[in-house]
């Protein structure tokens, strides 16, 4: 039996090899629509532990005064740092401590090495990010970053630059925002461009900013989004938010509720652009695979009308039928894989959101399996209205 299912896989190459194309072909182009909607929601993920309607926000607050406050609850801050690069001579360079929730939502695109790797630093430098700057630090240089610790004293700091920044992406960054009544939730992650600002930004993931052995002088915090814990009560938020609010004032936010109201709807709209091309994409594509299963497999009734005669059940066919389209999901599954990476690696065409996470794997595996699913149902719907006496008496 085995070796007739391949002699029979191998007689219906063709209709398979069609199949494998068409089902790369639908998993690329899907998933570049996964991936574009898991991007543009990547803030909306992010914020969603941060974002609520007794949330407050805070523009400035220096480390050593925040310290001094009672913050409980969800808190994000970006941590800012001045300094120089041995070869910048007086120029300041702003560096950021990315927090690990930023990290990990908002990993930066860059335009070339990589991100640092929790655990893979070097003991006698850290690794960061660096925007394009004139200074000719490229990715894999290495410099020393100097930050001022009074008039005449600065703290150097040995690290590695293992990525260039893409212009043109949102980033946390610790800059001054332009607030106002009428921001929305992703205003805190402004778009950058060292074309258009001209500021040399350092990235500091905060697993490799801990890795710093030197005490360094005390930090700007910026851009702070807080929501208080929800065992707290009325009288301790309000509390919470005067110990913030006697170090820096309290700066023009829209209220809490118009930013998640705000970003509730962005998402849902975000989600009604994307998913309705994706689900026609899925639909037209399954619809093409399935119609050459429907005619490779009444094109193979006869061969099944012999093997009916020769003892062969109907749930064997089917069986072939099912093992036939996971040989042919996981080929295309590894084409699929391969000119993702070659295009994550050389961008035959062009910067995309095409990525093969977690979300995309699965989507891809989710498909490939309602497939095999349909194409078992398809052949079993074919050969259950063709009996063996039918089929042996048909010589059309």
């Amino acid at each position: 039996m085995i070796r007739f299912g391949v002699k029979e896989y191998i007689r219906n190459i063709w209709f398979h090899l069609c199949m494998i194309v068409i089902l790369c072909i639908m998993l690329s182009v899907s998933t570049v629509f996964v991936s574009n909607l898991y991007e543009q929601t990547k803030i909306y993920r992010l914020t969603e532990d941060y974002l609520d309607d007794d949330s407050f926000f805070v523009g400035t607050i220096w480390e050593k005064n925040y310290e001094k406050t009672n913050v409980t609850g969800n808190v994000l801050f970006n941590r800012l740092y001045w300094g120089q690069v041995e070869e910048a001579g007086t120029d300041t360079i702003l560096a950021n401590v990315y927090p690990d929730a930023v990290m990990n939502y908002m990993k930066p695109r860059l335009e070339a090495g990589s991100c640092p790797k929790e655990g893979e630093g070097d003991d006698t430098e850290i690794s960061v990010l660096i925007s394009k700057n004139p200074y000719g630090l490229r990715a894999g240089d290495h410099f020393v970053y100097r930050i001022r610790y009074d008039e005449k004293n600065y703290i150097e700091i040995p690290m590695y630059a293992a990525g260039i920044l893409s212009d043109g992406q949102r980033l946390y960054l610790g800059s001054e925002l332009k607030t106002s009544l009428y921001m929305s939730y992703e205003d805190f992650f402004p778009v950058y461009s060292y074309e258009q600002t001209q500021e040399v930004q350092i990235l500091i993931p905060e697993y490799e900013f801990q890795r710093i052995k030197v005490k360094l002088p005390e930090a700007l915090y910026m851009n702070g989004i807080i929501n208080p814990s929800d065992t707290l009560s009325d009288d301790e938020k309000e509390a919470m938010r005067q110990s913030i609010f006697q170090y820096t004032d309290m700066g023009v936010y829209p209220p809490a509720e118009r930013l998640v109201e705000n970003r509730k709807t962005l998402f849902y709209s975000t989600l009604l652009k994307n998913i309705p091309l994706v689900v026609i994409i899925v639909l037209l594509f399954s619809i093409s695979i399935m119609g050459i299963l429907t005619i490779k497999t009444m094109k193979s009734v006869r061969y099944y009308g012999i093997m009916y005669a020769c003892g062969m059940r109907v749930k064997t066919a089917v069986f072939f039928t099912a093992a036939e389209m996971c040989v042919n999901a996981a080929a295309a599954l590894l084409l699929f894989a391969g000119l993702l990476t070659i295009q994550k690696k050389f961008k035959p065409i062009g910067e995309i959101n095409a990525s093969l996470g977690t979300a995309e794997l699965m989507f891809a595996v989710g498909i490939c399996v309602l497939l095999i699913l349909g194409s078992v149902w398809n052949a079993r719907s074919i050969l259950k209205e063709h009996t063996p006496i039918q089929i042996l008496r048909d010589r059309d």
